[in-house]
């Protein structure tokens, strides 16, 4: 790994924010000034790469909170989880943890899991918060009015009452609501919830376990009609 001494972090930085424009106009870049300057923020614990760390990289992290399917009912500001979310990074990413050989996708990677985590903890102890429409994309229909769609959140709330009383246990009420409203992967459950999950086959087999369960549910078959499956969009492979 490349560590260009001669360069101080504004150096770094500048030339960071010069290869990430190429990379996100489809051009050829390296990565390496990032990653050092980054190796520096969290490895070597410089507060001056820190906050440019901070500054290169705040415009993607809001973006990321932003898009994420639990945040318009939240009630924060997406600020305060930008802050979750660094501060996470900081203290997950220490000096001895941090893997001077991580690629840069790898690193981005675990920054994005760390707002999830950030949203995932603040709804922890706000409790139940309302889905979004985005939760069952199966039942919602974008060129409908505001009334239909204010019917449709109202469905996506009793289907998920509904939901949660077919669940066994905290381990599949937190994969039904990771999976489907936070549209975590597995491995990212997994990541997230080593106290339930001892591994990505037990998130898997829970997967499989409550879609098997809910497509012989009588209750849900009810609900939702004979031309809807639980899956909706989500994929299952």
């Amino acid at each position: 790994m490349r560590t260009f001494p001669s360069l101080s972090p504004s150096g770094l930085a500048h030339r960071c924010s010069r290869e990430s424009d190429r990379f996100f106009h489809g051009e050829a870049y390296d990565p390496a000034y990032c990653l050092e300057l980054i190796r520096r923020a969290l490895a070597d614990r410089n507060p001056d790469a820190w906050e440019l760390v901070f500054d290169l990289y705040r415009p993607l992290v809001l973006s990321w909170v932003r898009k994420h399917p639990a945040f318009p009912g939240c009630g924060e500001e997406d600020q305060y989880f930008l802050n979750r979310a660094f501060e996470r990074l900081w203290s997950g990413l220490t000096p001895e943890k941090y893997d001077p050989g991580a690629e840069l996708p790898a690193v981005l990677d675990y920054l994005k899991l760390c707002v999830h985590s950030a949203v995932i903890d603040y709804i922890r102890k706000q409790g139940p918060v309302p889905l979004s429409d985005e939760a069952f994309p199966g039942l919602t229909d974008p060129q409908q009015g505001p009334e239909a769609r204010a019917e449709r959140r109202i469905a996506n709330r009793k289907l998920w009452d509904l939901l949660a009383t077919k669940m066994n246990g905290e381990q599949e009420l937190r994969f039904l609501f990771a999976y489907f409203t936070l549209d975590l992967k597995p491995r990212e459950i997994a990541d997230e919830y080593p106290d339930l999950f001892k591994n990505v086959r037990e998130v898997y087999r829970t997967r499989e376990n409550i879609l098997n369960r809910l497509g012989r549910d009588a209750d849900l078959v009810e609900f939702l009609g004979s031309g809807f499956s639980i899956a909706g969009d989500r994929s299952i492979g």
